[in-house]
């Protein structure tokens, strides 16, 4: 696989008064499936940016980049994916998402729940350790 990410994505938090919530979307092929958003980096865009446009896209969501948290790396029918992740917090929430998927706020359990890959679930384990120590 090639050594720069191919795409990339988010984990989004939204702080509550004594918690945090995840976002997750539903895939667009699958939309029973729960999915952390992401998607193709468009040529002459970083990963960053990516990113964001691909939380706001999906979900219609603003959010600022806090730190990255990791790549995930796997064969899908249209190629090689390298999916570079960040951790992400919310700072505006529109209406539906123009893309039309559904999007959800989860604890950390429901998340880890729905989601149905494990390299997703262990994105939202280091977003949660992150976000432990972070002021």
């Amino acid at each position: 696989m090639a050594s720069s990410p191919t795409h990339a994505g988010g984990v989004v938090i939204r702080r509550l008064a004594d918690d945090v919530r995840y976002l997750l979307v539903t895939a667009r092929r699958q939309d029973h499936l729960w999915v952390l958003p992401k998607g193709h980096i468009e040529l002459g865009e970083t990963a960053e940016q990516a990113a964001a446009r691909e939380v706001r896209e999906e979900a219609n969501v603003e959010a600022l980049i806090r730190q990255p948290l990791g790549m995930l790396e796997y064969r899908s029918p249209r190629g090689d994916i390298r999916a570079l992740f960040f951790l992400m917090e919310l700072t505006f929430e529109g209406g539906e998402s123009s893309e039309g998927r559904q999007r959800a706020w989860m604890s950390r359990r429901d998340a880890q729940r729905a989601l149905g890959y494990d390299d997703a679930r262990r994105l939202i384990d280091r977003a949660h350790e992150a976000i432990g120590n972070a002021p």
